[in-house]
């Protein structure tokens, strides 16, 4: 079970940022620190109106260009088309 953090780590919001930035619409991001604090093991949940129609490969491609060069040693993705 994941807890949801009270505040974000600067990581954690930066992601995020890109993120919604990036897929533009309606879309719902969560990221979680997994990594005990440092930042750089992330869980990221996106549901997104931009996923509607695609595979969930295409939907992992899409957050992975959003994310960028982000300096994270790794992260758990989790997405779906968001739910009306």
């Amino acid at each position: 079970m994941l807890r949801r953090v009270a505040r974000w780590s600067s990581v954690e919001s930066t992601v995020a940022e890109k993120i919604k930035t990036g897929l533009g619409g309606n879309t719902q991001v969560e990221v979680v620190d997994l990594s005990g604090g440092c930042g750089t093991m992330l869980q990221i949940k996106v549901s997104s109106d931009s996923f509607k129609g695609k595979t969930v490969i295409q939907q992992h491609r899409l957050v992975n260009r959003c994310i960028g060069d982000q300096d994270l040693h790794g992260f758990k993705l989790e997405t779906q088309e968001l739910k009306s």
